[in-house]
């Protein structure tokens, strides 16, 4: 690369200087695909980002810094075989990498609240159920060790069915149907956890249909309260988060411009699309922008 901006620039400190700025916007973009959208999903990437992903989902290590330490060896081996500036160039893009990995793992966590509850709680489930049977003594009667077992398969499908409730959870809980909403509620009894969070996420629903701006400023500032009493990590730093966007959030009652009322929660976007000369919501009654004639 730096040989093609050396052709077109004339200088090779300028072509190294461009050749840095791409290393780091790549870096920048990876770090933002991986923490935004693999780690969420639990995808796994490949190489030493895929081993970095599966030791921070079970041991919380900060996915920057396993990236920095699983690197370091190919970087002292690759130092002998391919010169200098590749290495340096190497070890740059590595630590510009690295460090966004940093700051868009608390995005993540904030963006993904429901989804880091469950997953815990399935994981308790899971852990459960290897730790009964594990601690099954040989000698066990055959009634006992079916009972055992039995206990053991219900913690698997209480795992199995938290993995599978995102989209009830994210769903809005007057478009659940009558069954769905009844196996959700039968779930949360058991998690106290993820119906605190779940919630929560349907009050910020209501907090978004709210029309009076001193309201709503109350309402979310109690939401707040409640968030950071709640002790639930992941709900606690969604809250230190947004309470600093609180003046934006109240005006969505005076102005109703929004990208998705579960903003933080599902981290998604509903498209405008184009109706002639304004852009509107699909189903919304009112336009978000209109061209005036004047």
């Amino acid at each position: 690369m730096i040989n093609i901006f050396y052709r077109i620039v004339g200088s090779k400190r300028v072509a190294l200087i461009l050749d840095c700025i791409g290393i780091a916007f790549g870096a920048v973009i990876a770090a933002f695909a991986i923490e935004e959208f693999l780690v969420p999903c639990t995808i796994l990437d490949g190489g030493v980002v895929g081993i970095g992903i599966m030791i921070n989902s079970l041991a919380h290590i900060p996915l920057g810094i396993l990236t920095i330490v699983f690197n370091i060896p190919f970087l002292a081996v690759g130092s002998r075989q391919l010169g200098k500036l590749f290495i340096v160039k190497s070890a740059f893009g590595m630590t510009v990498f690295s460090t966004f990995l940093q700051i868009f793992a608390p995005l993540r966590n904030v963006t993904n609240v429901l989804g880091v509850v469950r997953l815990d709680e399935a994981r308790k489930h899971k852990t459960k159920a290897k730790e009964i049977l594990a601690d099954i003594p040989d000698d066990t009667d055959k009634e006992t060790l079916k009972s055992l077992k039995q206990t053991a398969n219900a913690e698997k499908q209480e795992y199995s069915q938290l993995k599978k409730l995102r989209w009830s959870l994210l769903t809005n809980g007057d478009k659940l149907s009558g069954s769905k909403t009844e196996h959700l509620q039968s779930i949360l009894q058991d998690h106290h956890d993820l119906a605190v969070c779940y919630a929560m996420k349907e009050e910020i629903c209501r907090l978004y249909t709210l029309k009076d701006y001193d309201e709503a400023v109350k309402s979310w500032t109690d939401w707040f309260v409640a968030a950071k009493e709640s002790e639930i990590p992941a709900l606690v730093k969604f809250a230190e988060q947004k309470e600093k966007r609180l003046p934006g959030l109240a005006a969505h009652a005076i102005y109703p411009i929004s990208t998705g009322k579960l903003e933080g929660f599902n981290n998604k976007i509903t498209p405008s699309y184009p109706q002639c000369c304004k852009y509107s919501y699909p189903h919304a009654q009112q336009p978000l922008i209109c061209l005036n004639e004047e």
